[in-house]
């Protein structure tokens, strides 16, 4: 309709231009014709609309800068995603310090377990062995004489604490009566054996990393180390603890109805065992 418009009144222009000629002077009429052509096409240009190759340049420039938009959100959210990932990695791999966590517990060998024999070389090694953070074979003997002080107790499920035996309480059928009974259970007899030196939760699988940092080999046992049966190889499948007293034989406090006794390390229970060096 525009473009029509402007037909239209070209030619009624044109019309008046052809009718006055004989009265414009040559030189303007020539003037004026090279002069309306340029005035025509910039006219022209206004209406026919804007410049398609300005708008084609305009879109290609919108889509590469789109385009780079699109690739640095695909990076960060990449490198988001593998900052998410090394954390949880790293997460995993930490075990909080005296956490029962479900980790495989060191040197671990299945039960029963028959002690090597150990020649003369050998003790006299384990007599001077070097001491490991506050452990020293004296302390582990003390912590073995701790322990056998209270041989013949009563066992009570929950008894036992840094002063000495307490009551306990009843959690099943056989501990019924723990809460009359005033003795230890493993770890309150292991805790109040570690009391001098080291206050310890009162629950075996926190004491396997509570007790000490060093975890030696069932071959390698000294005086006053604590011996740990797991269920499952794990910390958290720990449900006995006993101290080791030499020659093959721990201290323990076995089960309701019994009573602390001495025993040889092979014949305590089933499962894997482990080893804590105490104050290392």
């Amino acid at each position: 309709m525009v473009r029509e418009c402007e037909g239209v009144r070209n030619g009624a222009v044109a019309g008046l231009a052809h009718e006055r000629r004989p009265l414009t002077p040559p030189a303007k009429d020539a003037g004026s014709r090279q002069l309306s052509v340029p005035t025509r096409v910039a006219r022209r240009d206004v209406l026919d609309g804007p410049d398609l190759s300005s708008s084609s340049q305009a879109h290609a420039a919108a889509g590469a800068s789109a385009g780079r938009v699109a690739e640095a959100v695909v990076v960060a959210v990449v490198l988001a995603i593998l900052v998410a990932v090394a954390a949880i990695v790293v997460a995993a791999m930490r075990v909080p310090s005296g956490v029962a966590a479900a980790s495989k517990i060191v040197f671990t060998v299945t039960a029963p377990y028959q002690p090597g024999t150990r020649n003369a070389a050998n003790l006299q090694a384990a007599s001077v062995a070097a001491p490991q953070g506050d452990w020293t074979p004296e302390r582990g003997r003390m912590i073995a004489q701790r322990a056998l002080a209270w041989l013949s107790w009563p066992y009570s499920f929950g008894g036992g604490n840094e002063a000495g035996p307490t009551y306990g309480h009843a959690v099943d059928h056989d501990s019924r009566n723990d809460g009359h009974v005033l003795g230890f259970d493993c770890s309150g007899l292991v805790l109040n054996a570690l009391a001098p030196w080291l206050r310890l939760d009162h629950d075996a699988a926190a004491q396997y990393s509570e007790a000490g940092s060093a975890h030696p080999a069932l071959d390698a046992l000294q005086s006053g180390d604590l011996v740990f049966w797991s269920k499952d190889g794990t910390i958290g499948g720990i449900g006995h603890v006993a101290v080791y007293i030499g020659n093959g034989d721990v201290v323990q406090a076995p089960q309701s109805g019994a009573y602390v006794d001495v025993v040889r390390l092979d014949h305590v229970e089933p499962g894997r065992i482990g080893v804590t060096r105490p104050l290392t």
